[in-house]
């Protein structure tokens, strides 16, 4: 029905439909996975002289990656912001880093953080979250710590990590807690979630930590139930 409309308003002089009109029917065919439907239609509306937005390539990105579609999701973005000289934004970089976890690529999704640390882009709290919890359930928590201490400003973050652009400002405290509860229960407490904890209270002493996070880290078990059933986290930075 929504397609038709558009069709009865080509078909009025006085009627034009605009960037919100086919972004929202554009963000329909992501819900309902239309792939072709929606790449049609970000042409048409091209042809009709309506410029794509980053709200037009963000919800281009959540269809692509709905697809399994991830090369032709960053081919479309690089694509359409060369065309109309334009830099996509960080809600468009955040979907990219999602359809990198979505499709089993961490180690794209973290070098694509560091491409919108490179270009000034400052990465918000969802950013982040995806890539801090990707990295832990892959048992790379030096990675994760890596870029909460960067997220965080903290010192020993990822390298390119360590400039004030980086910081996320409203990095929400409850990721915060629930990593430094999930490396313990992986048992990492001593390598990773203490000294992390203790850096936290003593130059980000806003970041509230709960109780209970302080109490699992500071006095873990020896050996955790999820260490014991899924083996300890592996060294390096993840580039795997």
């Amino acid at each position: 029905m929504a397609f038709s409309i558009l069709e009865q308003m080509k078909k009025d002089a006085h009627l034009m439909p605009d960037e919100i009109m086919y972004n929202s029917l554009l963000d329909g065919c992501a819900q309902n996975n239309l792939v072709d439907q929606g790449l049609h239609l970000v042409d048409e509306m091209q042809r009709e002289g309506v410029k794509p937005s980053n709200f037009t390539l963000s919800i281009l990105v959540k269809l692509m990656n709905r697809a399994r579609r991830l090369n032709q999701a960053f081919s479309l973005v690089e694509e359409i912001t060369h065309k109309y000289n334009f830099q996509p934004n960080v809600h468009v970089y955040t979907n990219l880093v999602q359809a990198c976890i979505a499709n089993q690529a961490l180690p794209r999704g973290v070098a694509l953080l560091e491409k919108m640390v490179q270009e000034r882009i400052a990465p918000d709290n969802r950013t982040y979250a995806i890539l801090v919890r990707a990295s832990i359930s892959r048992g790379l928590y030096d990675q994760a710590v890596g870029l909460l201490r960067g997220a965080l400003g903290l010192k020993s973050a990822l390298t390119f990590l360590q400039q004030p652009i980086a910081v996320c400002w409203n990095l929400d405290t409850a990721l915060v807690n629930e990593s430094l509860c999930n490396i313990a229960d992986y048992g990492r407490t001593h390598d990773f979630a203490a000294p992390l904890l203790a850096d936290i209270k003593q130059h980000a002493p806003k970041v509230r930590i709960d109780p209970n996070t302080q109490r699992k880290v500071l006095s873990p078990s020896p050996t955790s139930s999820l260490s014991q059933g899924k083996g300890k986290g592996k060294g390096g930075w993840g580039r795997q």
